[in-house]
């Protein structure tokens, strides 16, 4: 599940900031509500096997981070 989870921000993300790509409302809107998941405390797994799942919402903060970092190096925070 958590795999699941991580991997399916990470295409919509990418997908978002992808000039070319045409889906971008529906897909922002999706990214939206896993958000929302995380935020209501809805998943009750960890995302991470070394985390409880109280832990999630900052975790996917970080994640997505990292994930902008990457994919933008030449931005600061």
């Amino acid at each position: 599940m958590w795999l699941v989870y991580l991997f399916l921000c990470s295409i919509l993300l990418f997908q978002l900031v992808d000039v070319c790509y045409a889906g971008l409302m529906m897909h922002a809107t999706i990214l939206a509500y896993m958000f929302s998941l995380v935020e209501m405390n809805r998943i009750t797994v960890p995302l991470r096997p070394d985390i409880t799942a109280i832990q999630n919402m900052a975790y996917v903060q970080e994640f997505m981070a990292n994930l902008l970092k990457a994919a933008f190096p030449h931005l600061n925070e």
